[in-house]
């Protein structure tokens, strides 16, 4: 398919000296009071001959970092507005296409003497069927040469080529959430402060996502538009992949009921019109590729990891459980109904390891995360954080066991290094330490050196 350059004009007004100011995206970023910045790249790298890949939840702000990109290398490295190329990649059935865009992009700037590096910002580039190994076939021809590639995905790869580097884009933690709202709490004596119980509360609510923390920043609520928003992009990515919506919601229903719990896919398919267990299997696969959720396996007591045992599974950010847990109870007032939810005494207990998960999936280099029970014993270690020379056990204190019987569960299993969450005075026995949810929040990285 021969592509004409002119039609690449209409998302490269640049091209035409159209200021980037009035990108409707950059646009809406500017408007907000609370704009965050997203540091996946280093200067440097943006000059190398590399493919990178953005990976991130829908709604978390892939585009506007791409745009910021771009404004970046117009405004402030005062690259031609010519060497830069966006392409939304929805309406494209396959990398011929794909490549046909990139090749007449490239071969036309070429053919003007433009031998300077050129950039491509290809957004949403995963949905394209086999987009890595159309790009793979022009890096092999030697057309890349001299060129930057920046592609965007909500849609996890199964697996991802040698030329391909991965970034992730991830919702923000709780003290980047605080860094947003109340930058004068951020300091010294931040876990002194009254205010952080109502902040950890609103955090619970909003998650790291900056389109409900900016609308609850000015309205003290998230509005419904903003849960709509990302109800739809969530199924739609879901009917993208050929899947039922309704068996998915069912499904999503079978994980908001069993939050926090170890369950098997039999539990999960009880009350849905999937036939095996490996449908279940199948959605929540899709699901996981999509950001939404992730699943936790249970560690075997003689090592490794066991995938057929119960799982516990858990949403990658709060606010995405709110949407599903709103969304498979009925709910037609997503932030009223889950504000009356908050302090249910289940829903919180949840929520609490809920954001703690969600801090450790934050920790450098990814981490794998399991968890332990013995069923005979009643015992459980509520995740254990894989590092790179040892197993971190990681135990929330609750109604049913308090700070000593989990010292004695490590001990026992002989774990000399550890941390207890749940007591608000900090204490340690040996290398086993205790903290307060607050302090573990804003400082979770330290205990995992």
């Amino acid at each position: 398919m021969k592509i004409a350059i002119k039609k690449l004009t209409i998302q490269n007004p640049w091209w035409e000296g159209e200021a980037l100011e009035y990108d409707p995206v950059l646009e809406e970023y500017n408007s907000k009071k609370l704009q965050w910045q997203w540091k996946v790249f280093q200067s440097s790298e943006l000059n190398k001959d590399r493919i990178y890949l953005i990976q991130g939840t829908r709604g978390l702000g892939k585009t506007t970092l791409l745009k910021n990109l771009i404004r970046q290398l117009l405004n402030k490295q005062k690259i031609s507005p010519d060497r830069v190329l966006y392409y939304a990649c929805y309406n494209l059935s396959g990398f011929e296409e794909l490549n046909d865009i990139v090749k007449a992009f490239i071969k036309d700037r070429r053919s003007r003497n433009q031998n300077k590096r050129l950039y491509l910002f290809l957004d949403e580039a995963v949905m394209v069927k086999k987009w890595q190994h159309g790009l793979k076939q022009l890096k092999k021809s030697w057309l890349l040469k001299n060129v930057t590639i920046i592609c965007s995905g909500s849609l996890a790869e199964q697996s991802i080529e040698k030329d391909v580097e991965v970034k992730h884009i991830l919702p923000l933690s709780f003290f980047e959430f605080l860094s947003l709202n109340r930058p004068d709490l951020v300091n010294n004596k931040i876990k002194k402060s009254k205010s952080l119980e109502y902040y950890l509360d609103a955090y619970f609510l909003t998650g790291g996502f900056p389109s409900a923390i900016n609308d609850f920043y000015f309205n003290n609520t998230v509005r419904q538009k903003i849960y709509d928003d990302f109800l739809y992009w969530l199924l739609a990515d879901i009917a993208f992949t050929g899947r039922d919506i309704f068996l998915a919601r069912q499904i999503l229903a079978g994980i908001v009921s069993s939050a926090g719990e170890p369950v098997g896919y039999k539990t999960l398919i009880r009350n849905t019109k999937a036939k095996t267990h490996l449908t279940a299997q199948d959605y929540l696969g899709i699901l996981e590729r999509m950001f939404g959720i992730r699943l936790v396996y249970q560690y075997e007591n003689g090592g490794g990891i066991s995938t057929s045992r119960f799982k516990k599974i858990y949403f990658r950010d709060p606010f995405l459980f709110w949407l599903f847990y709103c969304y498979t109870n009925d709910s037609l007032h997503y932030w009223r109904y889950a504000r009356q939810s908050l302090h249910r005494y289940d829903v919180f207990k949840f929520l609490t390891q809920q954001v703690i998960f969600n801090h450790l999936t934050k920790l450098p280099n990814f981490p794998d995360i399991t968890y332990w029970r013995d069923v005979h014993r009643k015992e459980e270690i509520d995740f254990l954080v894989f590092l790179k020379n040892k197993i971190m056990p990681v135990m929330l204190v609750n109604e049913n066991r308090g700070v000593s019987q989990c010292q004695r569960i490590l001990k026992r299993l002989g774990f000399r290094q550890g941390v207890i969450i749940g007591v608000d005075n900090n204490k340690s026995s040996g290398n086993i330490q205790t903290v307060g949810l607050l302090e573990f929040l804003l400082n979770f990285s330290r205990y995992f050196k």
